[in-house]
């Protein structure tokens, strides 16, 4: 028999086929209600509405597609990103999120949570950060070394999780 928690030679026994386990049990915890548990919502597919570098300016054709996912306040995104000439971009991309973070969780003006992707072409990792202010609804992604994340004709993606209002 395997116990959980105290493991003396008094411990109570944890087996709920064992009588003495079942004896133990009061009416009430009987006829108590189980728990639910929280249940996702269905993966919802979206096209985010900013998709840009800090500086500059993509050259044509970039495209960016996300899913998500929300459980109670939680939002799970997965944010994908092909950008065929880079043109003049530089900096961080920024890229729309589904749905606002909550204002409430963020420190000194950045959500606690952090992003992290792959660079389809060169293997390198990314990282992003939900930053508040004009662009409160935006992940910010830059490469591992906070370098521009991208090269022309590369796909990438990111993944992330952060608190909802």
């Amino acid at each position: 028999m395997v116990y959980i928690g105290y493991t003396g030679p008094n411990a109570p026994p944890t087996d709920p086929y064992d009588p003495a386990f079942i004896v133990q049990l009061s009416p009430d915890m009987l006829h108590a209600p189980l728990m639910q548990p929280i249940m996702p919502s269905p993966w919802v597919t979206y096209t985010p509405a900013a998709f840009y570098p800090f500086s500059g300016a993509f050259g044509g054709g970039a495209t960016a597609t996300g899913r998500y996912v929300i459980m109670g306040n939680t939002l799970f995104v997965s944010i994908g990103m092909t950008v065929p000439n880079v043109g003049s971009g530089g900096g961080a991309v920024h890229v729309s999120l589904p749905n606002p973070a909550n204002a409430d969780s963020m420190f000194g003006g950045i959500a606690p949570v952090t992003f992290i992707g792959r660079n389809g072409g060169s293997g390198e990792l990314l990282q992003g950060v939900i930053v508040g202010g004009t662009t409160p609804y935006e992940v910010k992604i830059r490469k591992y070394d906070n370098s521009f994340p991208i090269v022309s004709g590369n796909t990438f993606w990111v993944n992330g999780l952060y608190d909802t209002p």
